[in-house]
């Protein structure tokens, strides 16, 4: 994740550059669940895999199966389901995104967060199929806002979900 300023592979993002390379999966996981899942699909498959984690996230804890289950690349996961707008966010912006959602909450604005999990392959269907519903986009990164990830995910929605999008797509 950005900051501290300790050099690119410790405080930049890099799962934009990464996504660069054809043939690459990139996935940041969000969860120790996901950690364990995606890594076991890493471990199963024949395509190299780069998986970045964001350090913030370490002092997390959740549920974690036993079984070496795999989470396919390209499938995000809906964190909230929700009506209003549509909040993207992947390795710690999807945590973030979730207590954004709990805020809003608060005004009666009911937000749909989505954690797409890989950033390549990325799950389109997840996030097209939200914004069908919210019309409303709002893409969350812990990198720059342009030429990343977010900047990615807000060209599928004006490229393939502009007749849903009620407002212009937001990257923070």
């Amino acid at each position: 994740g950005r900051g501290w300023g300790q050099g690119a592979t410790h405080s930049q993002s890099l799962q934009a550059t990464f996504a660069h390379f054809p043939g690459l999966h990139v996935a940041a996981p969000a969860s120790p669940a996901d950690a364990k899942g995606l890594l076991v699909s890493a471990l199963q498959g024949s395509t190299p895999v780069v998986l970045l984690e964001n350090r913030a996230l370490y002092e997390l804890e959740g549920d974690v199966a036993e079984a070496p289950t795999p989470i396919p690349f390209g499938q995000g996961r809906i964190i909230r389901e929700g009506n209003d707008i549509t909040i993207v966010g992947a390795s710690l912006m999807a945590y973030e995104a979730d207590r954004a959602a709990d805020i809003l909450g608060e005004k009666g604005i009911r937000a749909e967060v989505i954690d797409p999990r890989s950033m390549r392959p990325l799950d389109e269907r997840i996030i097209l199929d939200s914004l069908r519903k919210t019309g409303h986009l709002v893409v969350a990164d812990t990198s720059w806002a342009a030429y990343g990830f977010a900047a990615e995910v807000a060209a599928v929605a004006a490229e393939k979900g502009f007749a849903f999008l009620k407002a212009p797509v937001r990257r923070i």
